[in-house]
């Protein structure tokens, strides 16, 4: 009994490792949104925490589309305006600069 249930979970765990490898394949890894950010008009001096705060926060909050057609250059819009159409994205954005700017 002690060997099929090894069995069973090794297979449960190796299915699982595949499934989540999959789902995150579509989305871009932080260097990829740093990078995208520090190549836009007046991020590219920015300090890394300025960036990486901003990074931070796209990836937890935009959609997976909206990220990957942003870290491609197909969106229309190259600023990060499309991120900051509510008041709370606007927030957290300043905050990302308050925080960068406290830190000098």
């Amino acid at each position: 009994m002690r060997r099929g249930t090894r069995r069973i979970i090794g297979a449960l765990a190796v299915g699982l490792a595949l499934t989540l490898g999959a789902c995150g394949s579509d989305e871009p890894e932080r260097t990829e949104v740093v990078a995208k950010i520090k190549s836009m008009g007046g991020f590219a001096d920015a300090p890394e925490a300025t960036v990486g705060c901003i990074a931070d926060w796209l990836m937890g909050h935009a959609a997976a589309e909206d990220l990957a057609a942003f870290v491609a250059g197909e969106r229309d819009d190259q600023s990060l305006e499309w991120l900051t159409r509510d008041e709370r994205s606007q927030q957290a954005v300043l905050d990302c600069l308050k925080g960068a700017t406290e830190a000098r």
